[in-house]
């Protein structure tokens, strides 16, 4: 079977040219260019490659200029150094796929809805976020996160646990808010890397707004201070001004949860 995705296409094309090349249909240098060119392409695709399709997340839909999946991360934020904790956030991975044209992603598109309340909540700036964890709100109960064990059988102590966010779902009782430590924390040279301020780890890991021809992937925050039990159903509303035939403005609605 052959391999039509952009990566085997890449992989296709560099074979047949070293093959062409041991035939010397083609002068080496002009093969060495093409040969240059499909690298440097590869390397660019994977940069903007989006691990997962629309369809592999646990909310998905389709919208006229573009797939779009989604999935209820809690609290959790994921950046490059592991996991960050947002008490005071709902925290939404959201992927969006445009199709045939580019198109305009915008924070304010999206709503989130809680046990199909009239009253929405809108994503907040990282910032705002960002600020939550760096000075928490003493009102609420400080909690210590720490491991106890050797290196490879860590045993974390005081992180909040993740509650089910559908039935089966395999993350329960996993702790939350402790980074998971790096496998490879040098560079190939081994020399250490710099470490990312929280500002920056935040805005790396947040949803990218602006035009859009390719997928692109990110998370958007939602104030929350309630208590997660509390939410039976959770909904991703996204809206901007497309309006149907009757001039109606149309939503499209993920079920995160329910």
């Amino acid at each position: 079977m052959r391999d039509f995705s952009a990566g085997g296409a890449l992989s296709a094309a560099i074979e047949t040219a070293a093959d062409n090349t041991s035939r010397k249909l083609y002068p080496g240098c002009v093969v060495r260019g093409l040969l240059l060119a499909l690298t440097l392409a590869s390397i660019v695709t994977a940069q903007y490659e989006v691990p997962r399709k629309a369809v592999e997340y646990p909310a998905h839909g389709s919208w006229p200029k573009f797939d779009i999946g989604a999935e209820y991360l809690i609290h959790s934020i994921p950046t490059d150094n592991g996991s960050l904790f947002a008490r005071d956030y709902l925290v939404v991975e959201i992927a969006i796929y445009p199709k045939s044209e580019p198109i305009v992603i915008s924070h304010a598109h999206f709503t989130l809805r809680i046990n199909g309340k009239k009253s929405v909540l809108y994503a907040e700036s990282p910032g705002f976020a960002a600020a939550s964890i760096r000075y928490p709100d003493w009102e609420q109960r400080p909690v210590m996160i720490g491991t106890v064990g050797n290196e490879n059988n860590d045993v974390i102590i005081g992180a909040p646990q993740r509650v089910p966010r559908f039935p089966g779902d395999p993350t329960v009782g996993q702790p939350i808010g402790l980074p998971r430590k790096d496998p490879n924390p040098g560079d190939v040279e081994g020399n250490p890397k710099p470490e990312a301020s929280l500002d920056v780890l935040i805005g790396r890991a947040v949803l990218e707004e602006g035009k859009a021809s390719t997928p692109r992937k990110g998370v958007l925050f939602f104030a929350f201070k309630g208590k997660l039990k509390s939410i039976r159903k959770l909904e991703l509303v996204y809206e901007d001004n497309r309006h149907d035939v009757k001039g109606e403005r149309t939503p499209l609605t993920l079920t995160l949860m329910q």
